[in-house]
């Protein structure tokens, strides 16, 4: 299983006509269900969120929220908050070296 930060296809994208974006994140660090919950909760919790999902299986988070309250790397620090990590792609060369880092080391607990 590759979780590499060259497959994390996150995208940040403004829905037309709505006054908010949405960020699909893969999640790193995730064991069972109650992590994702926990991880999902956070979120939600989160200024400027309007919704949050976590989904376990697919290890991907995708958050509703405002770009003028909070940002994808605001989000990625709740995520770290609750000790799990979010793919964040085309962040500069530093964020993409820490998430090959985050990627590597889960790859490195299931071997």
């Amino acid at each position: 299983m590759s979780t590499g930060a060259a497959d994390a296809t996150t995208t940040t994208s403004l829905r037309p006509g709505a006054d908010s974006s949405v960020l699909d994140a893969p999640v790193v660090g995730m064991h069972c269900a109650a992590c994702a919950a926990r991880i999902e909760n956070a979120l939600a919790k989160a200024p400027g969120v309007s919704g949050a999902g976590v989904n376990f299986a697919t290890a991907r988070a995708t958050v509703r929220y405002d770009p003028e309250v909070t940002n994808p790397e605001e989000l990625r620090e709740v995520v770290r908050g609750r000790g799990y990590d979010a793919l964040l792609p085309d962040a500069g060369i530093g964020a993409k070296a820490a998430d090959a880092e985050a990627a590597d080391r889960e790859d490195a607990e299931y071997k």
